[in-house]
């Protein structure tokens, strides 16, 4: 397994930038993806999902888990934190 590139703060800000300027459906796919591109990822998919837990843990992201074969994130636009 290959060292963290970025500190986990550092990383989980980028990505709640990302979420909130681009919003849409985040998906461990995406958000991973978009760490790779921005080459702050360990190469972990679970690094990913866990990054969206603990922004949805700060209410930032809010869980869409009406169909548990498609689970995704969205923006929470009613926490004033988020912004």
């Amino acid at each position: 397994m290959s060292a963290d590139p970025t500190p986990d703060a550092d990383r989980i800000a980028e990505l709640r930038r990302a979420v909130i300027e681009w919003q849409g459906k985040w998906t461990t796919g995406r958000a991973f993806h978009f760490l790779r591109a921005r080459g702050v990822s360990n190469g972990q998919r679970s690094q990913a999902r866990n990054d969206l837990k603990a922004l949805h843990r700060l209410g930032l992201i809010v869980l869409n888990d009406d169909d548990p074969d498609q689970l995704f994130y969205t923006f929470n636009s009613w926490n004033e934190a988020s912004r």
